[in-house]
């Protein structure tokens, strides 16, 4: 059974402009310190979305370190919307932490197929470091 080493949770404060067809980081949550270097970090990400017009289909992505080495630890492409309605997304996940720094999340998303921005109305990520 994995232990519990540290937790956080960020939400969006004002609603996020998706802009064409850019990936957009809507959401980056606050450091958290590995106490060993085999920890391993559990997120769950959430965005309220409203794609714009003529958008297809949407990229979810989070980001290890975004400000620093930016890697992708997680994806959901493809996945399939209407321009103009309102989804509820969620991509969560594992990440194996490779060094003993301290790392923190982001979330990002990318439109395809949009003429129009779309909307993050609210987004939250929650990461819980673990032992590995």
């Amino acid at each position: 059974m994995s232990q519990v080493f540290s937790a956080d949770s960020v939400s969006t404060a004002a609603p996020v402009t998706v802009t064409g067809l850019s990936e957009i980081f809507i959401l980056t949550g606050n450091f958290l310190s590995p106490p060993f270097q085999n920890a391993k970090a559990l997120f769950i990400a959430t965005a309220n979305f409203t794609a714009g017009t003529s958008c297809t289909s949407v990229h979810l992505r989070v980001h290890r370190n975004p400000s620093a080495e930016n890697t992708q630890v997680a994806a959901a492409f493809n996945v399939s919307v209407t321009g103009g309605n309102i989804y509820q997304l969620t991509l969560q996940g594992a990440d194996a932490i490779p060094d003993p720094r301290p790392v923190q999340y982001g979330l990002s998303i990318t439109q395809v197929g949009a003429s129009a921005n779309g909307t993050a109305s609210s987004a939250n990520i929650t990461t819980m470091l673990i032992s590995g």
